[in-house]
């Protein structure tokens, strides 16, 4: 995210996402980032969980640039 985030166009769209499902990769990770970069706005973010799923785990979130 700090990498890609300053390449993103003013109100562009960043999309997030992990195979992981560890809380620490994917929502706690987000929610830090975002209060710490006031300039991006989470707008989605979804977890899908196996098995239920049928398929593998994963995350993503979709953030804003606001400013």
């Amino acid at each position: 995210l700090d990498a890609s985030a300053p390449l993103l166009a003013p109100e562009g769209t960043l999309v997030y996402s992990t195979c992981s499902l560890e809380k620490e990769e994917c929502s706690e990770l987000v929610h830090a980032w975002t209060d710490e970069n006031r300039d991006f706005e989470l707008q989605r973010e979804l977890s899908i969980f196996p098995p239920e799923s049928r398929m593998d785990g994963v995350y993503g979130a979709v953030l804003k640039r606001t400013r």
